[in-house]
């Protein structure tokens, strides 16, 4: 049961930064980003790695870890899936008059999502205790 709970807890936070990222996006497009945001520089950058990250790390946990294999090599299916999704709505925005593609934004959200997964994988994995046999 506790295992349970505690994927509701993973659930409900990435549905809520998904709502929260959903609620930027549309303010981007309707061009109502508050100034002070862009005010500091590059702002936008330490913000596509911050909240893709944290968005990627949720959805890896709601999903209990689940990978897919290619190759031999697991590929979490957060990852992959978010960054169709993110690749997506980056390339959206050649079509806002509001917003401006950049790769730059397509990279750093990328790199929050897996570098959010890997590391805690890392820990996760490097942590375990290992079972000594008798």
């Amino acid at each position: 049961m506790r295992g349970n709970k505690n994927n509701f807890f993973w659930i409900l936070g990435f549905l809520s930064l998904l709502a929260t990222v959903i609620f930027i996006i549309v303010l981007a497009h309707l061009d109502l980003i508050p100034s002070i945001v862009k005010k500091f520089p590059h702002s936008d950058y330490y913000l596509h790695f911050l909240l893709y990250g944290l968005l990627g790390l949720c959805f890896h946990k709601a999903l209990n870890h689940k990978a897919v294999f290619l190759f031999k090599i697991a590929l979490p299916l957060a990852f992959l899936i978010l960054a169709f999704f993110t690749t997506l709505e980056e390339f959206s925005q050649l079509f806002s008059q509001n917003r401006t593609f950049d790769l730059v934004d397509l990279f750093l959200s990328l790199c929050g999502i897996f570098s959010f997964i890997f590391v805690h994988d890392l820990i996760l994995f490097s942590f375990k205790p290992k079972l000594i046999k008798p």
